[in-house]
């Protein structure tokens, strides 16, 4: 299945989500792509240098985004990432 989207706000672009499940389907892959340019100034102005920071908050926010969505559909039971 792939989900198509338009992103607004700090960042403007497209979004796009595949999902596909593995050949026994025991497992879910769930692939983000995101093409997106900040639309704040002081974004332009700081991304040659505070790119390595940018990458770095966006890098957190998705690894709690997915500890999440992994709490979520297993009730909370824990997993082991391979």
């Amino acid at each position: 299945m792939e989900i198509e989207f338009e992103a607004a706000g700090h960042l403007e672009g497209t979004g796009r989500v595949t999902i596909t499940t593995g050949s026994h389907r025991e497992e879910t892959c769930l692939d983000i792509e995101w093409r997106v340019r900040p639309t704040q100034r002081w974004m332009h102005f700081l991304t040659p240098i505070a790119a390595p920071a940018f990458k770095a908050a966006h890098s957190l926010t998705m690894c709690q985004g997915e500890l999440g969505l992994v709490k979520a559909l297993t009730g909370g039971a824990p997993t082991t990432k391979q």
